[in-house]
């Protein structure tokens, strides 16, 4: 569970694309139902049994490591399944793969000139600056719809937004023709809750006097901070894998916090939003815990 930083378009809320967000929905009230219910996709019964045995492979993937059984995927699973799994692969393979090709072509002295030509392009090149080069046949490929699917995610709205005012405003569209810029509306400070995202990955068992403890204590006093040891699951078992699991993510959208225009906020202004803006997180994990959190261990807290 994971609260994320929302910024509202402040025009009518339409609804994303299916393969987007795999259902979207607005809810007034918390359900009464299961954290899976409601959750739409292509095949909803698939879901759910995707989801029952992956959370039962959760419950195995602590003992992966000891004499526990590895629990394999079964071999019935629909051919659209493997598809989205097979897309969340490639895409956490695309970093590893173009990384070694990179260094496995410095290794060959030939193309050292063309490395070099490409290195002092990449430096240069402004393109990541604007969200790189659009190409509308690449982002229709079917492995992002693939994706996008492999998650039963699903969006509620616990409040009604207004709309923004446009017509008689040019300031912020003459700044941004002044230095290039592309046109985002503006909005709103929204609260975001997502939860289920924690549950995507299982960390190994770290309690004090394990050997795992002991290293990120140590690892810790050096760096200041530690490495979590994590796992997911394979992709023909349950058990073990770097690749998340099919949990369901529920994020909840929040009341929106108005905000002033000021080029120049105090520190008690900023304060006084980032207190707001806590205690909308809180009020929604107060409303929704009990509905996509049943099993937590924990409840909310807020660190430094």
């Amino acid at each position: 569970m994971s609260p994320t930083l929302g910024i509202h378009q402040k025009e009518s809320m339409q609804p994303a694309p299916a393969s987007a967000t795999a259902g979207i929905r607005h809810v007034p009230s918390p359900p009464s139902g299961t954290p899976s219910e409601g959750i739409n996709s292509n095949d909803p019964a698939q879901l759910a049994v995707g989801a029952r045995d992956e959370a039962h492979g959760d419950a195995k993937g602590q003992g992966w490591l000891t004499s526990e059984a590895i629990r394999f995927a079964p071999l019935h699973v629909p051919r659209h399944r493997r598809m989205q799994t097979l897309a969340v692969l490639l895409w956490g393979l695309i970093l590893p793969v173009c990384l070694s090709f990179f260094f496995f072509c410095l290794s060959i002295p030939p193309l050292w000139p063309l490395m070099f030509v490409y290195i002092i392009w990449m430096f240069f090149d402004k393109a990541p600056e604007s969200g790189g080069r659009r190409s509308e046949w690449f982002r229709r490929l079917s492995v992002w719809r693939r994706f996008a699917e492999y998650y039963p995610v699903s969006l509620i709205k616990s409040a009604d937004l207004p709309a923004m005012t446009l017509k008689r405003r040019l300031g912020f569209i003459k700044i941004a023709v002044r230095h290039g810029a592309d046109l985002v509306p503006v909005a709103d400070l929204v609260p975001v809750f997502s939860f289920g995202e924690n549950d995507i990955f299982m960390q190994l068992a770290n309690a004090p006097g394990t050997k795992l403890y002991t290293f990120q204590k140590h690892f810790q006093k050096l760096f200041g901070f530690t490495l979590p040891v994590f796992h997911g699951r394979g992709v023909f078992n349950y058990s073990f894998g770097l690749l998340p699991y099919r949990h369901p993510i529920v994020s909840v959208v929040g009341r929106p916090i108005s905000v002033k225009r000021n080029p120049n906020p105090s520190k008690a202004e900023l304060e006084e939003y980032q207190k707001r803006y806590i205690a909308e997180l809180q009020h929604i994990w107060d409303t929704w815990k009990d509905a996509y959190a049943a099993n937590r261990s924990r409840e909310l807290t807020i660190v430094d």
